[in-house]
């Protein structure tokens, strides 16, 4: 794949994407799909935020284009039938009215119970020659306090009524309960094979979702054993049902499924990408980081080590994808806002460990993402900054920060002393060695000490102000990143934004330390981890 030309954003996102003119949604996400597997959030977030501020754009472009080309409705495009014969003409005009026959009120079970016992009613009602829709609900709750009723009755009766009256909606209804209480998912697979072999393929996935995410995040063999014969059969016939519910499936689907079962639904939902919506979109690239991140777990070999600095961080961050209900939720959220409060505790553990400096900053985005993930979850959404606002004070701040002469006076001192070590180091040895001071041998020996001397005595330099000023960030500017996160909250994706092409060194309004210790702050993923806890206090 060819550099993209960056130099046409913001301007010119259609020449940035190589899209044609009648361009619509479907090239435009093949387009941005394309882009984003080679600039990936956690490697080179500048380049993603870019592309992906530019698909929005023509999103946006997309949906006015849309409402503007839009077939307007004329009085001629309306047909309305209308009856001119002569009896309805007469009995449009007569006097006389008749009220509407009122349908007949049925009582409700707990009406029903009131006058009969169960066993009776339940008799009455087997006994009935044709049953309707509500006779075969009856039945079913009925059978559950009966006793002497074969095991599975409920659901017997259920898949009976299915069978009799297939496109019932008060049926279907009350599967869909069924299958969202907490006892059914301890029997999901009998369940599943039953309401499957009864319901029209149409209605299969979504009436009995719910035991479909149960299993796919406890026991992913046999979910893919009914998957298989129940669903992948009628999966190219109904796409409109199928892409919300596999866009969904794949953040826990990453933890527990089969690497060939996820390709194969990430290739049908690349093929569907028109029926993608905005909210899909983020299951989807959330899917693509949390990929990357257990790759790089699994490189490392550490899920499983107690050792793994990072392993409380793993462990929330699986059982939210695999959140089975709120009490798992909450777990999430009272780790976030215990990370809120002990930032002093846990932040040395994304100081000290260089060689694992790329899976700091894969945790600390997939972490971020997951905070939105969550609050979508629970349908809680904090008020941001807007973009303006965090722009304004993220520059503001970053331009009230001091530097320090220190790591640099002391840096060039140091080069100073070491050099000056070095020739008497150098001298010292000529001296023992009797050497004569117009020899070739001398004069090359004094130029590779200096030469050496130099080199030494620059590298020495640069690990000392590097040093110092690291230490001085982690000591003096850390804190105050903290405070003004704290009192402002702009997210690390507005500060992104706001220091995006101003905060260089070509910029007169910033000075070095500040370009420095700005740069400093955006790859700090500790920061970023605590600014996303900030948002559960």
């Amino acid at each position: 794949m060819t550099e993209p030309d960056w130099k046409l954003l913001p301007h010119q996102p259609v020449q940035f994407f190589e899209l044609p003119e009648d361009y619509d949604r479907r090239d435009l996400k093949r387009a941005y799909g394309r882009l984003i597997k080679v600039y990936r959030p956690e490697q080179q977030p500048e380049e993603f935020r870019k592309i992906r501020d530019a698909f929005e754009q023509l999103e946006s472009w997309l949906s006015y284009r849309d409402l503007d080309t839009s077939a307007e409705i004329t009085p001629l495009d309306i047909n309305i039938p209308v009856d001119l014969s002569e009896d309805h003409l007469s009995g449009s005009f007569s006097s006389e009215t008749q009220e509407p026959s009122k349908p007949a009120v049925r009582p409700s079970l707990k009406e029903i119970l009131e006058t009969h016992t169960p066993e009776e009613w339940f008799l009455q009602l087997t006994a009935k020659a044709e049953k309707d829709p509500t006779d075969y609900i009856h039945l079913a709750i009925v059978s559950e306090v009966i006793e002497g009723q074969p095991e599975q009755s409920f659901l017997n009766w259920l898949c009976v009524g299915l069978k009799t009256y297939p496109h019932n909606t008060n049926l279907h209804r009350f599967v869909n309960q069924y299958c969202r209480q907490v006892e059914t998912r301890e029997q999901s697979a009998e369940v599943l094979n039953l309401l499957c072999l009864t319901l029209p393929p149409a209605k299969r996935l979504a009436l009995t979702e719910p035991l479909w995410d149960d299993l796919l995040k406890t026991d992913f063999v046999t979910f893919q054993r009914l998957w298989e014969d129940h669903l992948l059969p009628y999966r190219d016939y109904f796409p409109e049902q199928f892409v919300p519910f596999l866009s969904a499936w794949l953040i826990p689907a990453v933890w527990t499924s089969s690497p060939q079962w996820l390709d194969d639904q990430v290739q049908y939902l690349e093929s569907h990408a028109d029926l993608i919506n905005h909210h899909l979109e983020f299951s989807f690239e959330f899917y693509e980081l949390l990929k990357n991140y257990l790759n790089s777990i699994n490189e490392l070999d550490i899920e499983h080590n107690e050792e793994f600095p990072y392993l409380q961080f793993h462990k929330n961050l699986r059982a939210l994808c695999l959140a089975d209900g709120e009490k798992e939720m909450e777990t999430y959220w009272e780790f976030q806002r215990e990370l809120s409060q002990t930032f002093s505790e846990w932040s040395p553990k994304f100081q000290s460990q260089k060689k694992q400096s790329s899976l700091q900053q894969q945790l600390a985005i997939v972490w971020e993402w997951s905070a939105h993930y969550a609050k979508q979850q629970r349908q809680r959404y904090v008020q941001q900054l807007d973009t303006d606002q965090a722009t304004i004070c993220s520059r503001e701040w970053i331009r009230s920060l001091i530097g320090s002469l220190v790591p640099q006076v002391v840096s060039q001192l140091s080069y100073a002393g070491w050099m000056f070590l070095q020739l008497i180091i150098c001298m010292t040895g000529l001296f023992l060695f009797n050497m004569d001071e117009d020899s070739f041998l001398f004069t090359l020996l004094i130029i590779l000490g200096m030469i050496s001397a130099l080199f030494l005595s620059w590298g020495l330099q640069n690990h000392i102000e590097q040093t110092l000023t690291n230490y001085r960030y982690r000591h003096k500017v850390r804190p105050q990143a903290l405070q003004f996160l704290q009192e402002k909250r702009p997210t690390f994706w507005q500060i992104h934004r706001a220091f995006d092409g101003w905060l260089d060194e070509e910029n007169p309004r910033v000075t070095d330390f500040q370009v420095y210790y700005g740069t400093l702050l955006l790859k700090d993923p500790a920061l970023r981890i605590y600014r996303t806890a900030l948002d559960f206090e």
